[in-house]
Formats: C-alpha cells, sequence, structure tokens
C-alpha cells in the first residue's frame, strides 16, 4: 500500500467519532498492507521463475 494511502486512512479513523468506523479503516489498512506483501512477494516469485534455467 502506498504511504498517502495509508496515511488518509489514519488522518480519516482519526476523525470519524465511531467506534466501529475507527475498526473498520483500521482493518482496511491492515487489509491493504496484506495485500500489497502478497502481490510483492507474487512478483518476485515470477520474476525468479521467468529467470530460472530449468524452465526454459
Amino acid at each position: 500500500m502506498d504511504e498517502w494511502t495509508d496515511q488518509t486512512l489514519k488522518d480519516l479513523a482519526k476523525r470519524l467519532p465511531g467506534y466501529l468506523d475507527q475498526v473498520t479503516l483500521s482493518e482496511l489498512r491492515r487489509v491493504l498492507k496484506e495485500q500489497a506483501e502478497r502481490i510483492d512477494r507474487a512478483e518476485g516469485e515470477l520474476d525468479g521463475r521467468a529467470w530460472s534455467k530449468r524452465n526454459w
């Protein structure tokens, strides 16, 4: 997740008065971070497979 999105969600969570809203935004941040990590790992795996001589 990019820094802008993370900071915007943090700021929004601080401004919202409701607990449920704050928890929802916190979970959204967690899910987006996890997705970014998974995408990064998948890109690394794809790159590794593309350059593997065993697969040529």
